[in-house]
């Protein structure tokens, strides 16, 4: 069985757009999948400080108009003691130094409650996050 089908968008004249696409995915349990009523698995949880990774005062002057915001999408990887031990921009914005800025205070204030795999184990695992920059 395929794991996931990908096509191209498609702009008016219904041409395929370059650097998007629309996603389909399927899955399938496996014999040695877990029940989910009785699995202890959990993703990643954020700690409570998450408002405070990444603030306006972290914003570099000048960088941004009074009225710009920019997004810094990122996946991050947590590590089994639920720290963010890698951070990888997906999709550069118009200012690489705010993606830039995004990792480094992600990856120095960043914490997890760590995924737990079905026997409650705590697991490495992946997760996203999204910093909107913008002028105070």
């Amino acid at each position: 069985m395929a794991r996931a089908r990908f096509k191209p968008a498609r702009d008016e004249q219904r041409r395929a757009t370059p650097g998007s696409y629309e996603a389909v995915a399927s899955w399938e349990a496996f014999e040695t999948a877990t029940d989910a009523a009785t699995s202890k698995a959990a993703g990643p949880r954020a700690g409570p400080d998450v408002p405070m990774w990444v603030t306006t005062d972290d914003l570099p002057r000048g960088v941004l108009t009074r009225d710009e915001s920019v997004i810094s999408d990122v996946t991050l990887k947590i590590s089994a003691t639920g720290k963010v031990s890698e951070c990888l921009v997906l999709k550069p914005g118009k200012y690489p130094e705010l993606d830039v800025r995004t990792c480094q205070l992600i990856l120095a204030r960043g914490n997890y409650r760590p995924a737990l795999d079905a026997s409650g184990q705590a697991v490495e695992s992946e997760t996203w996050h999204r910093v909107r920059w913008q002028q105070p």
